[in-house]
């Protein structure tokens, strides 16, 4: 039985609609457009609450951008790491090395963006990127030890936002004596990190609609503390008795001669594929 059951004071409710896959596209199509003339795109890519199933009507819709450096880029500037905001969500444009930096290290964040529907590729890259794909689950476990810090990471993280209030999470705490959102994820990190121990595939990982009622549907002050301390304690123990596989060198120097290849193509060492 699967920690991640929910408790049986807690139903399903049916909510608002959300934004709709197309809407999700158009939205990805204009921050390519508007991006396009600045950098050399290999692609745009989701992330966040609609990638787990988790979005309400009011999700923004966030995305990250990976560029290609030119060789100007890559004698004189430093890597590209940004976040532009556009009305819908902010876009973190990142070159393709940060991004490779980032998959290396497990973050739940960047890994999703493989596994994402959601998503616009530069045609000029298209078989580049169906290599990328074909090696997704190799790279979601290239490092279990790390992955499993990153999920209990995060999981601390909405921990500490539970209980303590920010600007953007006062009302809610004061209202409720707790934030809804971050028991969610609480929740959700706990699920994602026993999926991940029982070698579940990533996208299953991922999955998390189930625990959107969280977010809206208030309980106790009381059961929402006792239900985020025994997600909490589960989450620790199963993470101390996991035995993660070694580091996959090989995937790393995968990685590292696609991220060579890809810029190759670029600044013209090599053919496009």
């Amino acid at each position: 039985m699967y920690i991640y059951i929910l408790p049986n004071f807690l139903y399903h409710k049916k909510g608002d609609q959300i934004m709709s896959t197309k809407d999700i596209k158009e939205i990805l199509r204009q921050q390519y457009i508007k991006l396009a003339p600045d950098y050399e795109i290999f692609g745009i890519f989701l992330y966040g609450s609609q990638n787990y199933g988790l979005a309400t009507p009011e999700s923004d819709v966030d995305t990250k951008m990976i560029i290609i450096p030119s060789f100007d880029d890559l004698v004189l500037r430093q890597p590209v790491s940004k976040t532009i905001t556009f009305p819908h969500g902010e876009c973190d444009v990142k070159d393709v090395r940060e991004m490779i930096k980032s998959y290396k290290k497990q973050n739940v964040n960047f890994i999703e963006t493989l596994f994402t529907d959601h998503y616009i590729i530069n045609p000029a890259y298209q078989a580049m990127y169906d290599k990328l794909v074909l090696k997704r689950e190799e790279i979601a476990h290239y490092d279990e030890h790390k992955a499993l810090d990153c999920f209990n990471g995060l999981m601390m993280q909405a921990k500490k936002r539970l209980v303590n209030p920010t600007d953007n999470t006062r009302e809610e705490i004061e209202k409720y004596g707790y934030h809804p959102k971050s028991l969610m994820n609480i929740c959700k990190y706990a699920a994602m990190t026993e999926k991940y121990i029982k070698g579940l595939d990533y996208k299953t990982v991922l999955s998390s609609e189930k625990y959107s009622m969280l977010r809206t549907q208030i309980l106790t002050e009381h059961d929402a503390l006792e239900f985020a301390e025994k997600l909490d304690e589960i989450t620790k123990t199963r993470i101390q008795n996991a035995e993660p596989k070694p580091v996959n060198e090989k995937t790393s120097s995968w990685l590292d001669a696609w991220t060579k290849t890809l810029i190759g193509i670029n600044i013209g060492l090599y053919e496009p594929l």
